[in-house]
């Protein structure tokens, strides 16, 4: 079992694009050290959304995405590396 959150396993290759996309957008936040309450905070979301952003449970709009790497401080193509 993994000991830290980022140390979830990655989804298969064969997962739905929004599992990938959302696991990505997980370990992207994770990296910048914030919390998903960090997140709704800023973007006025429930956690139960953001949860299921990044269980790739809803699909994600562009502009969504473009929030989400500006507060991470990513560019928009790190969600879409290596697909």
């Amino acid at each position: 079992m993994p000991s830290r959150k980022t140390d979830r396993p990655s989804p298969r290759p064969d997962a739905p694009f929004a599992v990938i996309l959302g696991a990505r957008i997980r370990v992207l936040r994770e990296r910048a050290g914030k919390s998903q309450m960090d997140m709704v905070r800023r973007h006025d979301w429930s956690i139960g959304h953001l949860g299921k952003i990044e269980r790739g449970e809803v699909d994600v709009r562009a502009s969504t995405l473009k929030r989400l790497a500006d507060d991470l401080g990513v560019p928009v193509a790190a969600f879409f590396k290596g697909l």
